[in-house]
């Protein structure tokens, strides 16, 4: 598929994000935002990579947010982008389910 790419992801709820791991396959992005939204609609850009290497990249992230795009402008193979796993690591706004502060949002 070619360029740009991007997939949302919907957390539910309002969390604070402190970090995010992206698993690429062989086709990867290395020029990529990450935008985070309320809504889903209006997005704010919170990270940005215009050195991106495939693999793993684990990117600490300091957003509060309901929603979480990775938005890929530029593939770093003729192939596109193709995005194994995305962890998403955070806290739960305003509180948290179990009260110790930490939810692991990845499945």
């Amino acid at each position: 598929a070619g360029n740009p790419q991007w997939i949302r992801i919907a957390l539910g709820d309002r969390y604070e994000i402190q970090q995010l791991v992206l698993k690429w396959a062989d086709a990867y992005a290395h020029d990529y935002d990450i935008d985070v939204s309320d809504n889903g609609v209006d997005w704010a850009t919170a990270y940005s990579s215009t050195t991106g290497a495939g693999g793993t990249e684990t990117i600490d992230l300091f957003a509060a947010a309901r929603f979480i795009r990775l938005y890929a402008h530029a593939g770093g193979t003729p192939n596109g982008c193709s995005l194994k796993e995305l962890e998403v690591y955070g806290r739960l706004q305003p509180g948290d389910v179990d009260g110790d502060g930490d939810v692991d949002l990845s499945d």
